[in-house]
């Protein structure tokens, strides 16, 4: 689907999002080693591989608590995350894009000092 993407006239920018850890294994039957081990490694060697470097994966995984579980209360249930959790996702995703934005654009050629 990213591939599809990336081909479009429009040229849009294409983003990968490694998703929240997995607080409670087996919540709506999701394992742990998938959620927390697997998809945080396989997600940015899939973007790399398409030729998208780390400013173009928005890291929710370790926003929310990463490998050790270290954020519980961003999480309502284990698995969704709560109002605050949704808060650090949304600036997460905030911060990654106009990062890219801000490297893509050009700098003036000079400065006006008044």
């Amino acid at each position: 689907m990213a591939k599809t993407f990336m081909k479009l006239d429009s040229a849009p920018q294409v983003f990968f999002m490694v998703p929240p850890p997995l607080y409670i294994e087996g919540i709506c039957h999701l394992q742990q080693s998938v959620i927390n081990d697997t998809l945080p490694h396989l997600i940015p060697k899939i973007a790399n591989k398409l030729g998208l470097g780390a400013h173009h994966i928005i890291n929710n995984f370790e926003a929310l608590g990463g490998h050790d579980l270290r954020s519980p209360e961003l999480m309502y249930d284990g698995i969704h995350p709560n109002d605050d959790g949704y808060a650090v996702i949304a600036q997460n995703v905030f911060k990654t894009i106009t990062a890219q934005k801000m490297t893509k654009q050009k700098k003036p050629a000079f400065h006006a000092r008044l």
